[in-house]
């Protein structure tokens, strides 16, 4: 829904602190570090399109480039941050949709611009170990590795 008057889109009630923190550090992330043509994409959207929207596209932006590296996930595959309808629960199946669920049930918000570390380190921080942080590792190894 925009804003009356505005080309700019209100931020959905249902968002929580958590998701707004998590959304404001992908968008922090991407115009600090992501390449010079990104961080000009996202001022662009966050002058005419305002906050919500720039930032849920630097979080979609960071997940999907990190889940692709580390899961694999294919082009056609959402990232957990677009498996949330409009009230704010999570929808969808396959493995990014078992992260989206394994992230709500952890406490983690959906928007957050790492999610496979974020489950990891909370797993941790719980004692508890899933799987999820053998994908970071692998992640982090190259690929000509003999």
């Amino acid at each position: 829904m925009r804003k009356k008057g505005t080309g700019k889109r209100a931020i959905p009630k249902w968002l929580t602190e958590a998701d707004r923190v998590a959304m404001q550090t992908a968008l922090d992330w991407v115009l600090k570090y992501d390449a010079p043509d990104c961080q000009e994409q996202i001022k662009h959207k966050l002058k005419e399109d305002g906050w919500y929207d720039a930032a849920s596209f630097a979080a979609y932006h960071l997940q999907c480039a990190r889940l692709r590296r580390q899961l694999g996930m294919r082009p056609w595959d959402s990232p957990p941050c677009h498996l949330i309808d409009d009230p704010g629960n999570v929808v969808g199946n396959g493995t990014c949709a078992e992260l989206a669920f394994r992230m709500d049930a952890l406490g983690i918000s959906l928007w957050h611009p790492d999610p496979i570390q974020a489950v990891a380190d909370a797993e941790k921080r719980i004692g508890k170990q899933t799987g999820w942080e053998l994908l970071i590792n692998a992640a982090a190894q190259p690929d000509d590795v003999a």
